[in-house]
């Protein structure tokens, strides 16, 4: 006993109770934070950048990822087949190929308010069309992110096209014609393949490939070659818009911007949903198969379209039109 009359045991006792209590609202706090944090992880996190990829889908989402993509899709070894495969990747027109990743569509809805759309990633994920001035820029850069020492964009008269640096020399690829000239003789796959500057000084690095103004050479070509301006005896349009050197230049820098991301955050209660068809009758994605509508004329038929295509006349260009050597071209 001590002089208030309380024994040591009850003080002990009473402590013991005061540090139990304590443990006990520690613990509590503690159940709080840690059930906090379970719910907020489970059922209001964010996600961040999700892709949501078919079997086999080249990732498009960055540029280092579709160039990767592309040429262990090709199992491209070599810088020639590496070039290859990113200019038949990119080849636009279903009418002589399989629909693909990329169309050629003479229309302006890629024009923002801010001015012409030239960035690879927004091109490729928001638009998946343009002509000549838009892929060829998308080529410089997919070269360029596959590890080529150089790409570059010339402009022609009327036409925009990609030369790409490999094994000690420049080399023209063009996926918006669907073509580019082996020189030499040999399997078209193993030759090395023609510049800009070498088709200025000799078209008939072009034009000898062809066995009649509307039959190529399948043993001096590899498929596709140029097949619209070979349907339409063209080529010799073609040739010329390269030996009217005058007005050749190349692009003194990179073409094309990167500023655009992928990059994206689902917030708490939002979700993503990829369609892989439309959602309304009224919507059309762009043809992977060759169908026609019931009366709809010859013309419509060649073009492999399942529907009328009408263009709003303020989209209309007095450049879109124009003739040069007897094939229609478009202003670069």
């Amino acid at each position: 006993m001590n002089g208030l009359g309380m024994s040591v045991s009850s003080k002990m006792n009473i402590k013991l109770d005061h540090c139990g209590l304590c443990s006990l609202r520690c613990f509590s706090v503690v159940f709080i934070l840690l059930s906090m944090c379970l719910y907020s992880t489970q059922h209001v996190a964010q996600v961040f950048s999700p892709k949501v990829l078919q079997k086999g889908q080249i990732d498009a989402s960055d540029l280092d990822a579709l160039a990767r993509g592309i040429c262990e899709q090709a199992k491209a070894v070599t810088d020639r087949e590496k070039a290859e495969a990113i200019w038949r990747f990119f080849l636009t027109d279903g009418r002589f190929v399989k629909p693909g990743f990329w169309y050629h569509i003479a229309g302006w809805a890629y024009e923002e308010p801010s001015g012409e759309v030239l960035d690879p990633v927004r091109l490729l994920n928001s638009y998946g069309f343009g002509l000549c001035y838009h892929i060829a820029p998308l080529l410089e850069a997919v070269y360029k992110k596959a590890g080529f020492a150089d790409a570059r964009v010339w402009f022609l008269t009327g036409h925009t096209v990609t030369e790409v640096f490999y094994d000690g020399g420049y080399h023209y690829f063009d996926s918006d014609m669907l073509g580019y000239n082996p020189v030499g003789k040999g399997e078209p796959k193993k030759l090395p393949v023609a510049s800009v500057l070498q088709l200025e000084r000799s078209p008939d690095i072009m034009l000898g490939k062809l066995l009649s103004p509307t039959r190529a050479d399948p043993a001096q070509v590899d498929s596709p070659w140029y097949p619209a301006d070979v349907q339409e005896a063209a080529m010799s349009g073609l040739a010329e818009l390269f030996t009217t050197t005058k007005d050749n230049w190349v692009f003194p820098f990179a073409r094309y911007s990167q500023a655009h991301s992928m990059s994206f955050v689902l917030r708490p209660g939002e979700r993503l949903i990829r369609y892989l068809q439309p959602e309304s009758p009224k919507l059309y994605y762009l043809p992977t198969t060759l169908t026609t509508r019931p009366g709809m004329n010859s013309r419509r038929k060649s073009l492999s379209m399942p529907f009328e295509l009408k263009m709003d006349p303020r989209a209309r260009r007095t450049s879109d039109t124009g003739q040069r050597g007897g094939r229609n071209t478009t202003q670069s």
